[in-house]
């Protein structure tokens, strides 16, 4: 990023890059809150998917079962559940292509284990002003943020400890996933540049406010130089 860019508080992100960004904060903000789990649950982030389609954001095993989670950012807004998915904002949000990826996730798991286990496709909404659900459904479960944890702790226990064991072994083989050239590495080098790339985002935004109040000190001080001036001539 241009030096001048940095100093006056550019955002380092095109308008079309930003919505992605704010995707990526969302996934991290679900993944600090599943760390609370503690440790009888196995936690996966970005799993791929085989024949590249797309990945599952967060994958959860423990006594409960398995979950196929992604969160949605709509804070302070309304959020609308039915049958067809989520709407907020005047959008709509699907959530086919979820339950879909945890009936693929639970096949892949099976094959890898010999075990039949079930999973639940789970939408965490972060920070909603309300949630009206027009009728519960049992294919995704919709829950906000601050229930997550303690929505998956009250779940009834399905899986014994060593069944999580082995669910657990076989997500972690690259192989379950047909991934077995995956750069294991590379996640963890994503994940230090896109911390890099957060902390210039916020940098920016804080020199923007800086920006900002300047601003209007210096209409205010614009405005009090006029205004004296014309006391002076009057006076004159």
């Amino acid at each position: 990023m241009p030096r001048l860019s940095r100093f006056l508080g550019l955002h380092p992100l095109t308008p079309a890059a930003r919505s992605l960004y704010r995707r990526a904060l969302t996934q991290r903000a679900v993944a600090e809150l599943l760390e609370e789990l503690g440790v009888r649950w196995d936690i996966l982030h970005g799993v791929p998917c085989p024949q590249g389609g797309p990945q599952l954001d967060h994958l959860v095993i423990g006594p409960a079962g398995v979950f196929v989670i992604r969160g949605f950012d709509f804070r302070a807004a309304d959020v609308w559940v039915n049958e067809e998915g989520l709407r907020a904002g005047g959008r709509k949000h699907p959530l086919a292509d979820l339950i879909a990826q945890a009936t693929s996730a639970a096949q892949w798991l099976e094959t890898a284990t010999g075990l039949q286990p079930a999973a639940r496709a789970v939408a965490v909404v972060l920070e909603p002003a309300k949630i009206w659900t027009k009728r519960d459904s049992d294919a995704v479960a919709v829950v906000t943020g601050k229930a997550l944890v303690t929505w998956l702790l009250g779940q009834p226990q399905v899986l014994s400890g060593a069944e999580v064991a082995m669910l657990s072994d076989a997500a972690d083989r690259p192989t379950t996933w047909d991934t077995a050239g995956l750069d294991l590495g590379a996640e963890i080098d994503l994940s230090t540049r896109f911390d890099a790339l957060r902390a210039e985002v916020e940098s920016a935004a804080r020199r923007r406010k800086v920006w900002g109040i300047s601003g209007v000190v210096a209409a205010a001080a614009m405005a009090w130089a006029g205004a004296f001036g014309i006391v002076l001539i009057q006076i004159s």
